[in-house]
């Protein structure tokens, strides 16, 4: 098939057997592109297509090269009756296959975030930045996209920040037991002490629990020690990281 083609109405693939490869780039459908049951065997490029209507993907394989960048749709169809999460993940797989493309990704994301499917909106911005560190980036950029994959769900999981938290205020609890302790004025009367409270403490940046001023590490405790710099700084990257996914500024 020609490039550039414009079709006024359906184009009904349905059950097509395609052998060869198949090109069909900035053409138009002015309805429904039937694709149910059809097989293409060799590459398959609907680049820049434009779908009005439906794009129908029932049972629909692709066993060669697939470029499906900057296609655009009216709505997405596979089995009539079944739900959004079922097309995400008939989608899904799809969008693995094909020619890496953001703009896709941020269509399918809004189709469903239009249809008020947030959680799979989210997912499929997830799946994107997942894919787009595996295809496109390098280095440094790397650890930063699994960073914000690991932490934050690249700002659509914030809770992540907060459980991470959560686990390490508990290691902390742990080590920094009261055994491990001293008083750091030692003349003054000895508050009850609490590794819950000491832990949250200096975990949490900018607070004054008062725990961080009154207790630290004994001299001998060096692995408190040591710890304690690194619990101090992982609270300063996680909760301003929670609080910006929370507030909308990472995505």
């Amino acid at each position: 098939l020609a490039s550039k083609m414009n079709v006024e109405s359906d184009f009904p693939w349905a059950n097509a057997v395609i052998a060869s490869p198949m090109v069909m780039q900035n053409s138009r459908i002015g309805g429904d592109l039937e694709l149910s049951g059809a097989r293409f065997s060799a590459t398959t490029s609907f680049f820049a297509t434009k779908v009005e209507n439906g794009l129908i993907l029932k049972n629909t394989r692709f066993d060669g090269e697939l470029d499906l960048s900057d296609l655009t749709f009216g709505r997405l169809e596979t089995v009539k009756g079944q739900d959004d999460e079922v097309v995400w993940e008939t989608v899904k797989p799809l969008l693995i296959k094909s020619h890496f493309s953001a703009n896709l990704y941020s269509r399918v994301e809004a189709y469903f975030r239009d249809r008020g499917e947030p959680d799979l909106a989210d997912s499929v911005y997830i799946e994107r930045s997942s894919q787009e560190r595996s295809r496109k980036l390098s280095g440094g950029s790397v650890v930063v996209n699994l960073l914000e994959q690991g932490l934050v769900g690249y700002g659509r999981r914030p809770y992540l920040a907060f459980i991470w938290s959560l686990i390490f205020v508990w290691i902390g609890t742990w080590v920094f037991q009261e055994k491990r302790m001293v008083l750091q004025d030692s003349s003054a009367p000895a508050p009850k002490y609490n590794a819950f409270w000491y832990s949250l403490d200096v975990f949490l940046p900018l607070t004054h629990l008062r725990a961080g001023e009154l207790w630290a590490p004994k001299k001998q405790a060096r692995l408190a020690w040591i710890y304690l710099r690194i619990h101090h700084l992982i609270g300063w990257i996680l909760i301003p990281l929670g609080l910006a996914a929370v507030t909308g500024l990472v995505s």
